[in-house]
Parts: C-alpha cells; sequence; structure tokens
C-alpha cells in the first residue's frame, strides 16, 4: 500500500548524445531487441551495421570493427572511407568528423548545392583544411567574379542568395565579404568574420554563383560547312566571345596561311572564296584582310573596315581554306646530291615534319621498307655515311631494327629512347638505292636477325620478290642459295619463318635441288609459281658460312 494515486505516476526522460527521447514502455518479445527509442526489431538486426531503431542503439557495443571501419562514438562500425566526408549520416553525432583534416589548400573553391554543374552552384571555399560554405549577407556580382575567375571562368558573373543552389553540408566561415576585384581568391578579400565560423548565419543563407560559360575567346578560328573536315572548310572567327566569319574581299593564301598556322597546319594554303564550303552564321566580322602570313591571328593583319563586324558584305562572299601539313607522318622522301625518284638521302617524316635516319644499323631490311613506301617492289640497296649528301632536319632514329615486312619505318624499333635524340651527325645520314624491277631467280635475304649471309629467303619473280615455302627445304636448298650469294662453305636450311615471317606471294613449294643448281628455278618443284598452299609460317631460310 502506498498511499498515491495514479496522478502521481512516475516517468523519466532520457538523453542519448544530446537528443532527448521520450521512454514508452512497449513490450518487446523474446525474439526482439528494445531500442533506446522504444522501438522493438528483430534481434537478428543487431549489429549488422544499419541504422535499424533510428537511433543506433541496436549497434551498441557491438563488439570489435575491422580494420577497414572506423568504431563510431556510439559503437557502431562504418567503413572508413565514409570518415571526414561532411555527411552527417554517416555516424549519429558527427562523431566520424572530428578530428578531420580536410586536405585542400586555401583558397580553393568548389560548387556544390543540389542544383549545382561546372559553372554554377552553392559555393564552398577552403580555408585551413577545411571546405565551408560563404554566408550571402552582403554577397554582390564582385565577389561572384572574383569566385568565377579562380574556376577559370571569366565572363559576366552573377550573384545568388539564401541557397539558391541549394544549402550546403559544410561549415559557414565566413561573412560580410567585400571583394575588390582584383582579387585571386576569396581568401584574400575583406570580411567581416573574426574568428571563423563564427557568422551568426544559417545555411538558409548560403551564397552562390553563375559563370558564363564562353562558346570562344576572341582570336579563335574554326572550320564549317558542307563537305568540312579539321582541314578546310569555311572560315569562322571569333569576337567578343562569339563565332563570325570573314569577307572574301582580299582573301588570298597569305590570309590562308595564317588561319592554317593558327589550326596547327604547317603545309600548303588554299584561299576559298563564294562561300566554297557552305555560308556561315552570324556577323561577318572583317574584310579587305592583308595579311603577310605571318601574324598569329588574323585579327593582327591589317584589314579595311573600321568597325569589327561592319563590313557590306554577305554571307555568299565568306571565305574559306584548305590547309595541310608538310608532310603526313610516316611518308618518305629522296634528297641530295645526285637524288632521283629512286635514289638518295632518305627523308622520314615525323610529327608532321621532315627528318633523316641515322645509318647505324641501316641495311637491306630498312632499304625494303623505305623502297615499298615509294613504290618500287624491286631490289632495294642501303647507302649509309651520306653519300648522297647530308639531310635536313632532326636526326630522328638510330638503331633501327626493322624485318623487312613494316609498313612504316615509324612501326620498327629504334635505339633512341626519345625521337629525334639520337646522338647521331648528318654524316652519318641513311640513303637507298631502288630499283622499280630485280631480275627472276635473284636471291635477297631479310628478316629478324638477317644480314649478309643469313635471314629469310626472299626470291624474285616477275619483278616482285616472294618467299619459298619450306615444306620439303634442306641442306641441297641451302647449298644452292649461299652459292647464287656468293658464300660457298656451309649452308644451314632454316624452316617455319625462323627469320621472322615474310609478305606477298610464296613462290615455290616442294624444292628438290641436287645443290649444283645455278638457280632455285632450276631445281624442280611441284606448283605452278605463286600458288603453293603454304603459308607464311613455314618461310624458309638459310644461314651461309663466310669463310
Amino acid at each position: 500500500y502506498t498511499g498515491c494515486a495514479h496522478s502521481q505516476d512516475a516517468g523519466v526522460s532520457c538523453s542519448s548524445i544530446g537528443t532527448l527521447y521520450q521512454y514508452i514502455a512497449t513490450a518487446c518479445t523474446v525474439s526482439q531487441f528494445r531500442c533506446n527509442n522504444g522501438n522493438c526489431i528483430s534481434k537478428t538486426l543487431q549489429c549488422d551495421y544499419n541504422n535499424d531503431c533510428g537511433d543506433n542503439s541496436d549497434e551498441f557495443g557491438c563488439g570489435l570493427c575491422t580494420s577497414n571501419q572506423l568504431r563510431c562514438g556510439t559503437g557502431n562500425c562504418i567503413n572508413k572511407a565514409y570518415a571526414c566526408s561532411h555527411n552527417s549520416y554517416d555516424c549519429y553525432g558527427n562523431t566520424d568528423e572530428i578530428g578531420c583534416t580536410y586536405r585542400c589548400p586555401t583558397g580553393a573553391i568548389r560548387l556544390a548545392g543540389s542544383a549545382s554543374n561546372s559553372s554554377q552552384g552553392t559555393l564552398e571555399l577552403c580555408y585551413e583544411n577545411t571546405w565551408g560554405a560563404i554566408c550571402s549577407t552582403s554577397w554582390s556580382t564582385i565577389d561572384a567574379a572574383v569566385a568565377c575567375k579562380a574556376l577559370g571562368f571569366f565572363g559576366p558573373s552573377t550573384a545568388y542568395t539564401n541557397a539558391y543552389f541549394g544549402q550546403s553540408i559544410s561549415p559557414i566561415l565566413f561573412t560580410g565579404l567585400s571583394c575588390f576585384g582584383n582579387e585571386t581568391s576569396l581568401a584574400a578579400c575583406p570580411r567581416t568574420l573574426i574568428p571563423i565560423a563564427a557568422t551568426g548565419c544559417a545555411h538558409s543563407q548560403d551564397a552562390g554563383i553563375g559563370c558564363t560559360v564562353f562558346v570562344c575567346n576572341t582570336g579563335d578560328i574554326q572550320l564549317v560547312g558542307s563537305g568540312v573536315n579539321a582541314s578546310n572548310g569555311t572560315v569562322q572567327l571569333c569576337y567578343n566571345h562569339t563565332w563570325g566569319s570573314v569577307c572574301d574581299n582580299g582573301w588570298d593564301t597569305n590570309d590562308a596561311t595564317v588561319v592554317c598556322h593558327q589550326l596547327g597546319y604547317n603545309g600548303a594554303s588554299v584561299a576559298f572564296t563564294n562561300a566554297y564550303f557552305g555560308q556561315s552564321s552570324g556577323s561577318i566580322l572583317l574584310t579587305g584582310l592583308a595579311c603577310t602570313g605571318t601574324e598569329s591571328s588574323l585579327f593582327m593583319c591589317s584589314h579595311s573596315n573600321n568597325l569589327v563586324g561592319s563590313t557590306g558584305c554577305l554571307h555568299s562572299n565568306d571565305a574559306g581554306v584548305k590547309c595541310s601539313y608538310v608532310c603526313n607522318d610516316g611518308d618518305v622522301q629522296l634528297v641530295g646530291i645526285g637524288s632521283n625518284v629512286t635514289q638518295g638521302t632518305v627523308h622520314l617524316c615525323y610529327n608532321h615534319q621532315w627528318g633523316v635516319v641515322c645509318d647505324n644499323g641501316w641495311d637491306i631490311n630498312e632499304a625494303i621498307i623505305t623502297c615499298r613506301l615509294l613504290g618500287y617492289y624491286g631490289d632495294a640497296v642501303a647507302i649509309s655515311n651520306a653519300y648522297f649528301g647530308q639531310g635536313n632536319g632532326s636526326i630522328l632514329f638510330t638503331g633501327l631494327r626493322c624485318t623487312g615486312t613494316e609498313s612504316s619505318l615509324l612501326s620498327c624499333t629504334h635505339g633512341n629512347a626519345l625521337i629525334g635524340s639520337t646522338g647521331c651527325l648528318h654524316t652519318h645520314d641513311s640513303g637507298v638505292i631502288c630499283s622499280p624491277d630485280c631480275k627472276s631467280g635473284r636471291i635477297r635475304l631479310i628478316g629478324n636477325g638477317s644480314s649478309v649471309s643469313q635471314g629469310r629467303v626472299e626470291m624474285c619473280y616477275n619483278n616482285q620478290y616472294g618467299t619459298v615455302c619450306s615444306d620439303s627445304w634442306d641442306t641441297n636448298e641451302a647449298i644452292v642459295i649461299c652459292s647464287q650469294l656468293g658464300f660457298f662453305g656451309a649452308s644451314i636450311a632454316f624452316r617455319n619463318g625462323y627469320f621472322g615471317q615474310g609478305t606477298g606471294m610464296i613462290l615455290l613449294s616442294g624444292l628438290g635441288c641436287t645443290g649444283t643448281e645455278p638457280s632455285l628455278l632450276s631445281c624442280s618443284f611441284r606448283n605452278v609459281i605463286g600458288s603453293t598452299t603454304c603459308s607464311h609460317n613455314q618461310d624458309a631460310g638459310v644461314a651461309c658460312a663466310t669463310s
């Protein structure tokens, strides 16, 4: 007997990490866990790293966290990747954000908020390794311009207030900013905040910016129109961040050269008039251009209209260009004393500029590729020591190692780590002598590891070289080859593409030489020449004794 009435029943109000919960005496079953807020959940949900109770009490005291987890102040574990993320929902009470050092340089800015993109959003500023928002009290267009310039936008800027793009989740660092407009960082602007983060502002007052994304910058060039590609089209010139065209009055090769150089082309330039590639749009900016061809921009050239954009021309007079490179990468040409279309010092194109090749390692394999690129499939002779005179430009390669099957000298291995850095002199420039034909039955040895005395056997037939199948290849055939090349010692036969696979026709198979024949064509063989059913992985090779 207590002498009390139910109007005197006792109750409690418990505090958990600063938040008050009213305890409601809900009965939980033996298979349930009672949460601190009075809710009942299945005991199977305890310690599952999820906030099933709503107050995280089902995760309190759940034992050790794994090596890649962080223990929150409430006892539950979260992935360490979530720590110091500025997210208030990872650990209850934000205990995963305590003592964090946010790695960002003071003055850096970024855009946040639900409606943000690369050029607009809620502004966040880094100060002493911490990202924070800015209060929009006294936030102005001048302040926004400083922020936009720091992001690389130099056009008109718009200042937004009252969390226009959504609220930041970072602390509010600054208020009362008053930039002059010439600062390189908002952190350098005068402000009323002392100390940092004591702003008295709410996130509903977060400042934002809108930066202008320019289509182009004054002086930029692009080519447009029908049939246009990267090297030809109607010329569009940028002025005040807007594209316009150029009148063809006075338009000539010098003007076209300025345009093409600006686009990165170093070869011949052709000027087109009368909207050859189609009419452009926008203002017609310039007329009566008179460039010398050396200017860096059309705006550097003299022109006859005093006011840009006032020309009196029509778009039917839009100017156009066709640009080219001096050469295309991998091209070859022959130059020098006594040079002609079939012989000379080898010029090789790299990065659209002509250069030469050092003769260190230069042999028949490289000569064959060079001659083939020039359209000659007959005999090829490698020449060294600038025999046809010294070339021009960089010495691009040294120690070239081709197999003779590559489609370009640029596809061969080489001995210099950096193209154009060889340590060679022009006195070692390589050359070639190419022949449009060859004598049937003539032999050459090429391929991986080849030399004058060993390599893959290639034989001339009908003015082109082809390989020989090794299906019945033995010492007798090797003796014929070596004798034909002037070697009369021991001969070794190699099969199955030992010196690398060739290209083109496989001329002979089923050879049956005695070793005394003057040529493979004098031996017996079982096929019509050039029709063998063999593949190039069966190409024959030899090694001839040199003494």
